[in-house]
Formats: structure tokens, C-alpha cells, sequence
């Protein structure tokens, strides 16, 4: 019985890792197949929830990628990713309130991701915010974030771009 259990647990592994291949090739409908056999096998993996949610979220399909990520925060209340890519789901959406929430409780969980501050400064761009959105890039920057010639072509920046605030981060002043 201990080589079956063995020998599952390698076909559960097995699945989700070659999931991970297929969805870094953009073989999508293979990488949901094999994201879908592993939560199967293991229905408590929040990681196969995760990775399937990312493989929607490639296919520009938003609704599945938040059923999997609330599923994933369901099992597991403090996965910090779950609430990060799940607020990037709903932002995708114009669901700017629900990503805002997520944003927030991602950083309750983790405040040292740069990564959610930036959304959050995102988020407050396609708000129209800018005195909140340069608050939010300027704790993404002070957190680590670096990602300097993104920051100059993210479209969720746009609204921004042309502000005080944000031509002296650029500055670094």
C-alpha cells in the first residue's frame, strides 16, 4: 500500500508539474487538463487552483480564474497569492473595489510584496487617483519594486503619467 500511496503522489506531482510546462508553452487547454486531473487527485492543492486560475487569466477569462483563486483562499485563508492574483482578476474585470479588497488583505497577510503595492498604485491610476496612486508607487518602490521600464509603459499608469508626483518618482526625487 505504501508504493500505491507513493506512486499517487508521484502522478499528483506529475500532473501539476507538467501543468507548469504546458502553461509556460501556451499550451493552455493541456495545462487546464492536467491543473484540473491534479485537483482531482488532490482536491486541498491551492497551487493547481492557483496555476489554473493563471492559465485563464492568459486566456483573458477572468470569471473561472476567480472561482479557482476564491476556492484556493477558501482552503487556505492566509495564501497571500491567492488574494494577489485574485485582486489582479477582478482589476481585469473593472471590479475595482474587489481588487482593492484583495490588494489589501495581500498586504495584511505580507506587507513586504512589492509587487501588490504596485497594483494597488495601478488600480488608483484607473481610478483616476493620482495623489493615491504615486502614494501606492512610491511604497512599491520603497518595498523593493525596481521594474523601471515597465513602470514607464504600464498602460494602468497612464492616467498618471502626466503628474507632479509621478515625473519626480521616475526622477527619483
Amino acid at each position: 500500500y505504501s508504493k500505491v500511496i507513493a506512486l499517487k503522489a508521484a502522478a499528483d506531482r506529475a500532473y501539476f508539474n507538467r501543468g507548469n510546462v504546458y502553461l509556460s508553452e501556451g499550451r493552455y487547454d493541456l495545462a487546464i487538463a492536467d491543473f484540473t486531473k491534479t485537483i482531482e487527485l488532490e482536491p486541498g492543492n491551492i497551487e493547481a487552483y492557483n496555476n489554473r486560475a493563471a492559465v485563464y487569466m492568459a486566456q483573458k477569462k477572468a470569471d473561472p480564474a476567480i472561482a479557482d483563486l476564491s476556492t484556493a483562499v477558501t482552503l487556505n485563508p492566509d495564501y497571500v497569492q491567492g488574494y494577489s492574483n485574485r485582486g489582479a482578476a477582478y482589476q481585469a474585470k473593472g471590479e475595482y473595489d474587489l481588487a482593492m479588497s484583495d490588494y489589501r488583505k495581500a498586504i495584511a497577510l505580507n506587507p513586504n510584496d512589492a509587487s501588490v503595492y504596485y497594483n494597488l498604485a495601478c488600480l488608483y491610476s484607473l481610478k483616476k487617483n493620482s495623489e493615491e496612486s504615486c502614494s501606492w508607487l512610491q511604497k512599491a518602490i520603497a518595498k523593493g519594486y525596481n521594474r523601471w521600464e515597465h513602470m514607464k509603459k504600464d498602460s494602468d499608469l497612464e492616467y498618471i503619467r502626466g503628474s507632479v508626483c509621478y515625473k519626480n518618482i521616475m526622477a527619483g526625487k
